[in-house]
């Protein structure tokens, strides 16, 4: 038993296998061997005492009738239920000791499982959040240059239901999957503090900080998508504006036009004295200026004016 503690103690090889292997043994050892050895050490004390009895008699009667007697009590000194009890007690703490090894190693097998377990959790979460930052890196990387290259009203269009398809259909299940990790990282620091070791690298810090950026990115470019429409349409309106300014100024010449000749006509009639011979033409010609120049001419011209400015 000792020869085997130390083995167990010593060798960095003796496995967890063999470690189980030897405590169902040591089971097998309490249940079917060392039973029979201890009612034979009951047995052993009980002819001891026989024994000896009939050795001191044997000693008692030679002193008296003088012969050397066959044994001597030290004679059987080393079958002594002491002694039988020393040497079993000494078996029994080896049996202790070696029991007590063997579940340390045991314990410390399961110790290196758990923390291989715990290390490849952390190597899996990492591969994850890896993923999840080369993901949110990318968009961003993305988003960041469609603001700054906007072109037409097709360019903002199609930039824009770029933009609501990753809000709204590529976003969701990103977040979820955070989520997910953020859980995982909670139990992942439970096992390294279970396990006494220093938290792991915040791999969920390095995630949000990702997440910050994405979200920024997002907010400038749906703000530069809306500048950008905003442009669009006032120099849309300022187009249309100079159309028809430069339409106006046309039709406001024609208009002066118009007015400056009938002011000509009116002053050579004047200065020629184009106002009739007789009290009729006179009066026919006042007529006419009354009825067809002064009351409807001039109103189309007035109505002219008007719709020009």
């Amino acid at each position: 038993l000792r020869r085997q503690r130390q083995m167990c103690i010593r060798d960095s090889s003796y496995s967890e296998e063999k470690a189980l292997a030897e405590r169902e043994g040591l089971k097998k050892f309490r249940a079917d061997d060392k039973p029979p050895k201890a009612a034979e050490k009951v047995r052993l004390a009980d002819l001891y005492g026989k024994v000896r009895g009939e050795i001191l008699a044997d000693e008692m009667a030679a002193a008296k009738e003088g012969y050397t007697p066959v044994f001597k009590e030290d004679d059987i000194a080393k079958c002594a239920p002491d002694e039988l009890n020393g040497k079993w007690n000494d078996m029994e703490k080896a049996e202790r000791e070696y029991e007590d090894a063997l579940q340390r190693r045991i314990a410390e097998a399961e110790k290196e499982r758990q923390k291989k377990a715990t290390d490849d959790m952390f190597d899996n979460l990492k591969g994850k959040a890896d993923g999840l930052c080369d993901w949110l890196q990318g968009k961003t990387n993305k988003m960041k240059d469609d603001a700054k290259n906007i072109g037409g009203d097709d360019d903002i269009n199609k930039k824009q239901k770029e933009l609501d398809k990753l809000l709204t259909e590529d976003k969701p299940p990103k977040i979820a999957e955070t989520e997910d990790l953020e859980r995982d990282l909670r139990e992942l620091g439970d096992r390294y503090a279970a396990e006494g070791r220093p938290p792991p690298p915040d791999l969920g810090a390095k995630v949000g900080e990702k997440w910050n950026g994405f979200d920024d990115a997002a907010d400038k470019l749906a703000k530069a998508l809306e500048d950008a429409r905003k442009k669009k349409a006032k120099e849309a309106a300022e187009a249309e504006t100079d159309k028809l300014q430069k339409s106006n100024e046309k039709d406001s010449g024609d208009w002066l036009d118009k007015v400056n000749k009938k002011a000509g006509d009116f002053e050579k009639a004047v200065a020629s004295n184009d106002v009739g011979k007789t009290r009729d033409e006179t009066q026919a010609k006042l007529d006419d200026l009354r009825n067809n120049f002064q009351g409807k001419t001039c109103l189309l011209y007035t109505s002219d004016a008007a719709d020009e400015e």
